[in-house]
């Protein structure tokens, strides 16, 4: 087990042993109200976190993980703001992916890596949250949601992610997309992923990049997503000029 990191360091790497043994325990609060920390590889062999364990973490930004810890402990990402999560699939498909996606509100980027090598899959969680309001008249608190995350965390069975199903709440993404939730969503999805897209749900999404296409060469550039130009490019989803904007990029098929 590892009971406390103290040190300073942005990026850090756990030991998978200690002293011939495999790590496979973080313990409660081990990393809380660390600032200096931004990415954590943490053991493939780890099969438990500890309750707060990376509490009040606000820097950290991504985690590198195996799928043999397949639930964090109560309250383990409070306080941080996680934008990446890596996962190596070593023992089937179930994950802690859910339990992670669950506690964080904000847009997560998800990569997802197979066993044998390559990648599995590269998905993208919207941002959600609730609020409440009070309706004085009826003197009680109504709870309202906001984005579209919230559909995409129940895309999950005995902590596995049914893809089928995330696939189906793109329409959900079309239909409320005010933040721009789906050029990464749409983009994303059928790129570089071995998990296979039914041929309606490939159409759903390759119809959405070819409509909303300034809004997408916007998000790509913004998130530094070259492997999503290149599926654009691939998949010929170019067309015309894309945008010119006031960063002096012009774009074009």
């Amino acid at each position: 087990m590892i009971t406390e990191y103290y040190g300073n360091d942005s990026y850090v790497v756990l030991p998978d042993e200690i002293e011939g043994e495999p790590v496979t325990i973080l313990g409660d609060y081990a990393f809380s109200r660390n600032l200096s920390v931004e990415e954590i590889w943490m053991p493939l062999e780890l099969k438990e976190v500890g309750r707060y364990a990376f509490y009040r973490c606000r820097n950290l930004r991504k985690l590198v993980l195996g799928n043999r810890l397949l639930d964090m402990g109560g309250g383990a990402l409070t306080g941080c703001h996680l934008e990446e999560v890596e996962i190596y699939l070593q023992d089937g498909k179930k994950s802690c992916l859910k339990s992670i996606v669950e506690e964080m509100r904000y847009q997560m980027r998800i990569y997802l890596h197979a066993p044998e090598g390559g990648q599995e899959a590269k998905l993208l969680f919207p941002e959600h949250y609730e609020e409440a309001v009070e309706n004085t008249p009826a003197r009680i608190l109504e709870t309202h949601h906001h984005g579209v995350g919230g559909y995409y965390r129940q895309c999950f069975y005995d902590r596995e992610l049914d893809y089928r199903k995330y696939d189906e709440m793109f329409y959900h993404t079309v239909a409320e997309d005010i933040r721009g939730d789906g050029s990464g969503t749409a983009l994303n999805r059928p790129d570089g992923s071995r998990q296979k897209l039914s041929d309606k749900n490939r159409q759903g999404y390759e119809e959405y990049l070819k409509k909303h296409m300034t809004a997408v060469a916007k998000w790509t550039v913004k998130q530094e997503e070259v492997e999503g130009i290149r599926f654009l490019q691939r998949r010929k989803l170019w067309t015309g000029t894309i945008f010119t904007g006031g960063n002096g990029f012009r774009g074009r098929r």
